[in-house]
């Protein structure tokens, strides 16, 4: 019953639904059966790679075709019209100011009122993940490396050749004014914090071999990985 075989991205909501990103639409579980949520419900593009659910009861969709909210079973699509840099949306971010995080193929932007905003002098043009912290942090894992931002404005950059690092984070989660990171290529997780990587976890510390798909930090502060 799932709309597609490609899983893109998984999100647990308030309410306990699951919502499960292919790449050919949205399915909801709650608490059984498969709800679809496609372009005949009134997404942009079938291909959806990132889910977030915000405070308001809304649920944003990044698709290769547009950014959709879906609230009182109502879509509103989001495109360059609506000041997005690009309809191209890759992945979302809510901080803890509840602003909504949007990375695009041409760049970030946050909404301000029912307009997204873009923010200029991010380096990248792909960010596979964001994170945030309380002290106002904004953290990218961008193709470029990995980008930190205070304020909404640019502070500092990462190349991952200083991680030793082919390839960007898979995944980045922030806590204690650092970033944990996960990777795809050649596995691994690290954690980063103050300009140096303060600790790096591989399978020869029994984490398991192959890339590293998610990452997650938990109430009481242990973080897990799932592996290959």
């Amino acid at each position: 019953g799932l709309s597609g075989n490609i899983a893109c991205s998984l999100f647990e909501d308030r309410e306990g639904n699951i919502w499960f990103g292919s790449e050919k639409g949205l399915d909801r579980f709650h608490p059984l059966p498969v709800t679809t949520l496609s372009t005949q419900q009134g997404l942009p593009n079938e291909g959806t790679r990132s889910v977030l659910a915000t405070a308001d009861g809304s649920i944003w969709v990044a698709t290769d075709d547009g950014l959709a909210r879906w609230k009182n079973a109502r879509p509103v699509v989001y495109k360059e019209a609506s000041g997005l840099p690009d309809s191209r949306v890759q992945s979302l971010y809510q901080d803890a100011s509840g602003r909504l995080w949007v990375s695009t193929a041409q760049g970030l932007a946050y909404l301000a009122g029912e307009r997204f905003v873009k923010v200029d002098g991010v380096p990248g043009t792909e960010v596979y993940s964001m994170t945030g912290d309380a002290s106002g942090n904004l953290w990218l894992s961008s193709n470029d490396g990995l980008v930190r931002l205070s304020g909404g404005r640019f502070v500092e950059k990462f190349p991952w050749a200083a991680f030793g690092r082919r390839q960007q984070a898979k995944v980045i989660v922030a806590d204690r004014g650092g970033v944990w990171l996960s990777f795809w290529l050649d596995g691994g997780v690290m954690y980063f914090k103050d300009g140096k990587v303060e600790a790096t976890y591989s399978s020869a510390d029994g984490l398991g071999a192959g890339h590293i798909a998610g990452l997650r930090l938990d109430a009481d502060g242990a973080v897990w990985a799932a592996t290959e």
